[in-house]
């Protein structure tokens, strides 16, 4: 007899968008090849100037046409955390998948991530690995599965690495909502807050194929962001410092002012004094 639970299994799919007109045709375009076809689609638009929205309409109609439910909710410009939260209040079932506009997914990643449930259904998360196409069109492969240790503490291991990317995690509905979901305050590195809230309660299984595609932008690689995200994280990892010993605490503060992004924009900083 098969499962019921298995037959009704759908994806909701999380689709945060801002000014994507130039890139989201792809995120979109990897969602309709899927092998695995029980999914909706929640496109959450953050106040988009561009043709975005416009965009995202032509989609739907593509999506109707194999019976694919896709939502479309345009938002002001209040940030990728609200515009997520918005999009996982609208979805209809339990697990959730995100994918960023400005990525892409493989054709088995839905297929293999459900036939992963199927096998343990205790389970809340779904880790899978990525490819970084960096500015050059380089390759960097992402083995996010061989960054922590399933048979110790998710929490300290997430403290001292983030090893969870948004568009490689599954995840179960009703954990995130049980901790109130992407902090809206936070302009970016939301995902690193809500996994740690969660903490320990993740349960997850791993998938070590390469199912989702990066793409590395020049908008998201110059120091304005990159700072932008340093000071976020500094700010996250403060909440959390009491759960973590003060040398596990002061080593995270020190890895992330060594690291080659740090070095690489402050460089380019002082670069730019320079000239102005």
């Amino acid at each position: 007899m098969v499962d019921e639970y298995i037959i009704k299994m759908h994806f909701s799919v999380i689709l945060p968008t801002f000014n994507s007109a130039d890139f989201v045709n792809k995120a979109l375009d990897s969602l309709l090849k899927q092998k695995y076809k029980k999914f909706e689609v929640i496109a959450s638009d953050d106040g988009s100037e561009d043709d975005t929205v416009k965009i995202l309409k032509y989609y739907s109609n593509l999506f109707k046409k194999k019976k694919v439910n896709f939502l479309i909710i345009k938002n002001s410009h209040l940030g990728p955390g609200h515009t997520r939260n918005k999009a996982i209040l609208k979805s209809q079932y339990d697990w959730l998948a995100f994918l960023d506009s400005d990525d892409v997914w493989h054709e088995d990643k839905l297929l293999k991530v459900f036939n992963k449930i199927n096998k343990n259904k205790k389970n809340n998360c779904i880790l899978h690995n990525e490819i970084k196409i960096n500015a050059n069109n380089k390759k960097i492969y992402l083995n996010y599965t061989d960054m922590f240790n399933e048979k110790k503490k998710i929490f300290k291991q997430l403290f001292s690495k983030n090893f969870l990317s948004p568009t490689s995690t599954c995840i179960k509905k009703s954990i995130v909502k049980k901790h109130g979901m992407f902090d809206v305050k936070l302009p970016n590195a939301q995902d690193y807050d809500l996994w740690l809230k969660i903490g320990d309660e993740l349960k997850i299984m791993k998938i070590k194929s390469y199912l989702a595609y990066y793409y590395e932008r020049k908008d998201n690689i110059s120091s304005k962001p990159y700072l932008l995200r340093l000071k976020n994280i500094l700010k996250i990892i403060n909440r959390y410092n009491k759960k973590v010993s003060a040398i596990t605490y002061y080593y995270k503060v020190v890895k992330l002012f060594i690291s080659i992004e740090w070095f690489k924009n402050l460089s380019d900083k002082i670069y730019f004094k320079k000239l102005y």
